[in-house]
């Protein structure tokens, strides 16, 4: 006997959701009198910086990368600048470190600028926290005055002059009131980053310390509550258990949890990731995962004018608001003897005039 079966197949439509950015307007003066600018973000900010190992890491190390090795200028500005004290504590080269990493965590940075009433002469700069600061613009995108204040929404602060203040912005474009913060930049890549460390820390446990399912063959409720609770010593305290050697009593499965490779590569593309959104050679912490030496070499020559770039930013604003000329140190550049390297990994078409081109993140 033949059995017939008419199948109907229907084909399904598997729907994927969209993803889009959203769009965010450019914080720039309205048309008001005056417009007041108030770093909403400070705090979540700043909680990036001391919470993400990673993160603080890297904001420090720019700093020290751009200023760390000094700088040189004349006599008379070297007498003036010695005799900046900050908080009676600090240098000048300490404030200009902090200020270097307050801009990338805040997106501008603040220090009192206080001089001689009489000859101008400066005698102090005073770094003032970020998170207690506003901004004041005028019609025309002009700083108008910079305000001290104690909470959100002071109304008695203590109002600064344009020229009171030193300030840092860092990377401010298209006419906003303020600069761009690291932390805000990465901030997914921080967050994608963490979950993929809390998943690979639940998997390292397992690994460790297995989940087991224990099959009690009983249905007294006491019996079994006192089972678990012998399990559960002996597991915490890692002692041994001595039960009855009977099969139709108790049995029980190893459940084993692997990490899957993906999710290490993954890993590994985020960190990829973070340091490029951040603008560092990730040689600087290590050699890249796959790199070469001549290949690591290359990345951080590629982000020597980034380097050149941050001390130039700087330089500039201490001119222009200290009236103080100043030349940083450029860090150690590799270019003259990364050609001769590249003969270790067996390459010998290495162009100097192709390395100088690059211009890094």
């Amino acid at each position: 006997m033949t059995v017939s079966l008419n199948r109907t197949t229907t084909a399904g439509n598997i729907e994927i959701a969209s993803h889009t950015i959203a769009p965010k307007r450019v914080d720039d003066v309205s048309d008001s009198e005056e417009t007041v600018y108030y770093n909403e973000r400070a705090l979540t900010d700043w909680g990036y910086f001391m919470r993400v190992p990673k993160l603080k890491s890297a904001i420090l190390m720019k700093a020290v990368w751009t200023v760390g090795r000094g700088f040189t200028c004349d006599v008379r500005t070297r007498v003036q600048l010695d005799l900046i004290q900050g908080n009676g504590k600090e240098t000048f080269e300490d404030i200009l470190f902090n200020m270097i990493v307050g801009k990338q965590v805040f997106r501008d940075s603040y220090a009192e600028i206080i001089r001689d009433e009489k000859s101008g002469t400066l005698l102090n700069l005073r770094i003032i926290n970020p998170q207690n600061m506003r901004i004041i613009y005028d019609r025309k995108g002009m700083i108008k005055r910079y305000e001290q204040i104690k909470t959100r929404d002071d109304t008695n602060p203590i109002k600064f002059k344009p020229e009171e203040i030193l300030h840092f912005q860092h990377n401010g474009i298209a006419g906003q009131t303020h600069g761009i913060s690291v932390p805000e930049s990465v901030e997914n890549i921080i967050l994608a980053d963490d979950e993929n460390f809390i998943v690979m820390k639940k998997i390292a446990r397992f690994q460790a310390v297995p989940f087991i399912i224990f099959k009690v063959k009983a249905d007294n409720q006491r019996t079994i509550d006192t089972f678990k609770s012998n399990i559960k010593a002996a597991r915490k305290d890692g002692e041994d258990l001595i039960i009855p050697d009977d099969a139709n009593l108790l049995s029980w499965e190893t459940v084993q949890v692997s990490p899957s490779a993906v999710l290490m590569q993954w890993r590994d593309s985020l960190n990829s990731e973070f340091y490029r959104a951040v603008g560092l050679p990730q040689v600087l912490f290590g050699a890249a995962n796959g790199s070469t030496e001549s290949g690591s070499k290359v990345e951080y020559l590629a982000h020597e004018t980034v380097f050149e770039n941050d001390q130039r930013y700087i330089e500039r604003q201490i001119q222009a608001q200290l009236g103080l000329k100043i030349d940083l140190y450029s860090p150690t550049s590799l270019l003259e003897n990364l050609q001769t390297d590249t003969a270790k990994d067996g390459s010998s078409n290495f162009a100097p005039n192709d390395i100088v081109a690059g211009s890094g993140q």
